[in-house]
């Protein structure tokens, strides 16, 4: 700007394996798109790596995130694809679900396992007070710490 301020143009989303920091997916998307709209991209690019390193693999199946990336609709398209949130919910008040029935599924669900022991068991925080990267995971459990047999993947998308 010609007062020497800037504006920021674009912003850089990753995943992030949980277990190794391995960065597995990155996106640059305009800085005035939201969260909720610009993380689908950065999953797909993420899933597209993983499969690329794990085609036998089972790919992504959990995701966890900042209340920036909650949405109604991003909970749907992530429990339609087959991926588990973990995604802090902002405080909205009281919702109204009588327009979208789909969504107050898929945010209860989100909600029972942002509070549930597995959210602070499988990473070492509370999904509610994460304020990183999106972790993304190709295992059912979040981290090695619940199981032998989890390979997280971490990612700072939706």
């Amino acid at each position: 700007m010609k007062d020497g301020r800037t504006h920021l143009a674009h912003k850089a989303e990753h995943a992030v394996d949980l277990e190794t920091g391995a960065i597995v997916g990155v996106t640059v998307q305009d800085a005035d798109d939201g969260d909720t709209t610009t993380c689908v991209e950065t999953l797909i690019e993420a899933a597209e790596q993983v499969e690329t390193v794990r085609p036998e693999g089972e790919g992504i199946e959990e995701i966890v995130g900042d209340k920036g990336y909650h949405s109604n609709q991003s909970l749907v398209d992530f429990e339609a694809v087959g991926v588990r949130s973990y995604i802090s919910e902002p405080d909205r008040g009281r919702r109204n679900w009588k327009k979208n029935p789909m969504a107050r599924h898929a945010v209860y669900r989100n909600r029972r396992r942002i509070r549930g022991p597995r959210a602070c068991a499988c990473c070492g925080f509370a999904a509610s007070d994460w304020n990183g990267p999106l972790p993304i995971s190709t295992r059912p459990a979040a981290c090695a710490a619940c199981t032998s047999a989890a390979t997280p993947i971490f990612g700072s998308v939706c």
